[in-house]
């Protein structure tokens, strides 16, 4: 698969991808260019990817029916050594990422991963109209969490979390939402007051957590 590394990152991130063909934006000779013209150029270079910390990009761009997808690493910062983390996330990406789609990882504000739970995930601009109910399954965010998403009226409603891993993950809710309750094994969980949109949930291997969103 071939890789664009954007501008703004390190370009030793490119290493870090073996098995791909993986240039820079300078090199490969697209430098410079604005966002709006940056994935119509990559594709038609041969890409398949763009990756990029641009976190404007996903908002600024609609790839519906564009021959390229898009990666958008959000670290504490940009260098390396807090890029270099995410990597093995964005490699589970690539082994079911297709054309069009949009994939975020990423850190919350204290370096712990955070899983941001929306369609957008998935490419949800690429839905159809007649798609306003429908679920997603098996995708994958670090820290060994499996996510199901259901949304209904095209807004998201619940989704389902698996672990294979104990430790607290940052959940995010969709925009325009909250979360409005946890369960798991039937119990309703306890949580904490959201901070920043994010809340903290304590999670065991093995057990299944149901969030509904309001």
């Amino acid at each position: 698969m071939r890789l664009l590394i954007g501008e703004c990152i390190d370009e030793r991130l490119r290493l870090l991808f073996p098995g791909h063909d993986c240039p820079t934006a300078r090199f490969a000779n697209l430098a410079g260019l604005k966002n709006g013209r940056l994935p119509d150029a990559a594709a038609a270079s041969g890409f398949d990817v763009l990756v990029t910390v641009d976190q404007n990009m996903p908002d600024q761009q609609n790839l519906v029916g564009r021959r390229i997808s898009l990666i958008v690493l959000r670290g504490p910062a940009n260098r390396l050594r807090d890029l270099e983390s995410l990597v093995p996330s964005a490699f589970s990406a690539l082994r079911s990422i297709r054309r069009g789609d949009v994939v975020k990882i990423g850190y919350g504000l204290r370096r712990e991963p955070f899983i941001d739970i929306r369609v957008e995930r998935v490419s949800k601009p690429a839905l159809p109209k007649a798609w306003a109910e429908g679920s997603v399954t098996g995708l994958k965010a670090r820290g060994g969490v499996e996510v199901d998403i259901v949304w209904r009226s095209g807004n998201d409603a619940s989704a389902t979390l698996r672990t294979a891993l104990a430790g607290e993950r940052h959940i995010r809710a969709p925009r325009g939402r909250r979360i409005a309750e946890v369960r798991s094994g039937g119990k309703k969980i306890s949580l904490a007051p959201p901070v920043n949109e994010t809340v903290k949930l304590a999670v065991k291997p093995g057990q299944v957590y149901r969030i509904a969103f309001a």
